[in-house]
């Protein structure tokens, strides 16, 4: 029989876990864009969610993605720069790794 305590613990390890691989991939996603030279931001506002966008303020806001969670983020920040970004460094790099059968985060 499994003990409350012994399955809060897993419950909060499990989260904990969960969290740093969400971080993990935000992290690249952004890492790899600002390796790119491609601007992005996100803007909390609670009980709305997040904003996100790619772009910046001197060249202009290319999409904006309103109300995202945060699981939702990398992949939007991901799609968005593919659209709008397609002769990037994050692009080619993107379509390099689809030639040699990998995936991309």
């Amino acid at each position: 029989m499994t003990s409350v305590v012994g399955s809060k613990a897993r419950a909060a390890a499990f989260r904990e876990c969960r969290l740093r691989l969400l971080a993990m991939n935000l992290s690249d996603v952004l890492s790899r864009l600002y390796a790119s030279e491609i601007n992005c931001g996100m803007q909390s506002f609670w009980d709305a969610g997040w904003d996100v966008w790619i772009g910046d303020e001197a060249n202009g806001k290319r999409a904006i993605g309103r109300s995202l969670t945060v699981d939702e983020i990398p992949e939007w920040l991901h799609s968005a720069a593919l659209e709008h970004f397609p002769q990037s460094a994050y692009a080619r790099e993107e379509r390099a790794t689809d030639l040699v059968g990998g995936q991309a985060p």
